[in-house]
């Protein structure tokens, strides 16, 4: 688990200005994948696989932000995110 970029602190404002915030550590899928090009006799006379790791299964999860103006508007109040999830390949 890291530390997502661009959303620590994570802000969401409300349109009076008011603001929530939350440091979050959220699963973030990386690694490597197999990727592999080869020549063929066909056009575009090459065949290729790409693969990339993405998350996979798990289950929404809503959090509660409490550090909040107070008036703040109540829609601003939660975020959520995806728990549980395993990384996997996928073309």
């Amino acid at each position: 688990m890291i530390h997502a970029p661009g959303m620590n602190p994570l802000i969401r404002t409300d349109k009076n200005g008011k603001t929530c915030r939350i440091n979050l550590t959220i699963p973030v899928c990386r690694g490597f994948c197999p990727t592999y090009e080869y020549g063929t006799h066909e056009f575009p006379h090459r065949s290729q696989k790409s693969e990339v790791c993405v998350p996979e299964g798990g289950k929404f999860e809503s959090i509660t932000l409490t550090e909040c103006d107070d008036d703040a508007d109540p829609m601003i109040r939660t975020v959520t995110v995806l728990r549980g999830a395993k990384c996997v390949c996928k073309a």
